[in-house]
């Protein structure tokens, strides 16, 4: 099946779905959806910013650290580490940042967030 411009896998569980999601679903969903769901957003958008080079979705409001484009990526969390090591293409991970900006609303909207 060919999705987001490339064939994935997605994961166990979620076979057919975006990568990224789909690893996410495997982390912390139920037990912290808000910080769970921050740290994949921030994810992406530090793996777009850095890593791929590209704009980032302005819905998430991210402002990246005062650091030259390309410079100051780190894979320090399971969500950097996962993102990279799934070496998907840029439209995916935007994708991604995108669905994920409208679940931390809806985590909002639900009084799940702190």
């Amino acid at each position: 099946m060919t999705i987001y411009g490339g064939v994935h896998r997605g994961s166990r569980l979620f076979p057919n779905a975006n990568p990224i999601l789909a690893t996410m679903r495997e982390d912390d969903l139920k037990g912290d959806p808000w910080g769970t769901g921050m740290a994949w957003a921030f994810a992406c958008c530090e793996y777009l910013h850095h890593v791929a080079l590209a704009p980032v979705p302005a819905e998430l409001d991210y402002r990246p650290a005062a650091v030259a484009q390309g410079e100051g990526y780190e894979e320090e969390g399971f969500a950097e580490q996962a993102i990279a090591e799934l070496a998907v293409d840029t439209y995916t991970v935007t994708m991604a940042a995108r669905v994920l900006s409208r679940y931390l609303d809806w985590c909002k909207a639900a009084g799940r967030d702190y």
